[in-house]
């Protein structure tokens, strides 16, 4: 059972992080970035994970509300910055280029190795 909700944990994080790769690359290209969804499903999930009392790591957590804000802003310094920190939170050198680097952290946060950074 406790397999299933980290799993399930896990997946919900992915998607979160994927959300926030599509609200970087809009607010990059200068177009309206949908965060509100995602803000509270990063919100609702960090609510749940800490429910649970699983041990987890909040610097991913935090770092991605980070990324949505920025990206809500639309400040090209601001989401860089961002995601930098995302990235170094799942374990990535960071590139200087946010697309990049917030596509890395979707595919990371996709895979286990990474991900079990993040929720342990």
């Amino acid at each position: 059972m406790l397999e299933a909700l980290k799993r399930d944990l896990q997946e919900r994080f992915s998607t979160v992080i994927a959300m926030a790769e599509e609200a970087v690359k809009a607010a990059l290209n200068g177009e309206k970035a949908a965060c509100q969804t995602a803000s509270k499903r990063l919100s609702q999930l960090s609510r749940l994970v800490e429910s649970v009392g699983v041990g987890f790591n909040p610097k991913p957590f935090e770092a991605l509300g980070k990324v949505l804000s920025a990206a809500n802003s639309k400040n090209a310094e601001k989401i860089r910055e961002a995601v930098e920190e995302l990235a170094e939170s799942l374990g990535i050198q960071p590139s200087g280029d946010a697309l990049r680097d917030v596509q890395l952290a979707s595919r990371a946060a996709r895979g286990k190795s990474l991900l079990l950074l993040t929720i342990d």
